[in-house]
């Protein structure tokens, strides 16, 4: 299968899993990486128009694509496709994709947590954003990316001012990924 015969398999949903695409896909990985940046960059820019057409996946196919090739150059893309304003960027994705951000974070940041610190300090963005970039520190660790201390002096950070104190999933979140790591460093 051809790169752009793959991208119009993954640039549509029709209810069915289009398995031959993302085999292809995988198979071609380096040849398609830029493709897929493209599409997201695409998304971005246009996301007041995709956001009319419910059928449009290749934004989504392509970054469950490079997190799973860990593709370090889509980690600024991808952080610019989260920053949208007004709900935009929750309103383009499946809703079962939501509970996956913070893995695609954790994975295409490959332990330079920088841009996700800036998606959980920012206010103006979507809860479901800030709340997976905290629960990206846990996945990084999980994966040996980022050190135990440093996540739990980032976490310090937000109990102690870098979060707005208001009760909401982002707070949830915290807590629980704080319970996760076991920080007797955090208890008070």
């Amino acid at each position: 299968m051809e790169i752009q015969e793959i991208i119009s398999k993954l640039e549509t949903f029709d209810s069915t899993f289009p398995r031959e695409a993302i085999e292809a896909a995988i198979e071609k990985k380096e040849e398609i990486i830029p493709e897929l940046i493209e599409i997201l960059r695409l998304t971005t820019k246009e996301a007041n128009e995709f956001r009319n057409e419910p059928d449009f996946w290749g934004h989504i196919y392509a970054m469950l694509l490079l997190a799973q090739f860990k593709e370090k150059q889509s980690y600024q893309v991808i952080f610019e496709f989260f920053s949208l304003p007004d709900n935009l960027s929750i309103e383009l994705l499946e809703t079962n994709f939501i509970g996956l951000i913070g893995r695609v974070l954790a994975s295409v940041a490959y332990g330079d947590m920088s841009l996700i610190r800036k998606l959980i300090e920012n206010k103006d963005l979507n809860n479901s954003i800030r709340y997976s970039g905290i629960h990206a520190y846990l996945v990084s660790f999980l994966a040996g990316q980022t050190s135990r201390e440093e996540i739990i002096s980032y976490y310090h950070s937000l109990y102690h001012g870098k979060l707005e104190r208001e009760p909401s999933i982002i707070w949830d979140t915290l807590i629980d990924c704080s319970i996760d790591l076991y920080p007797k460093e955090l208890s008070d």
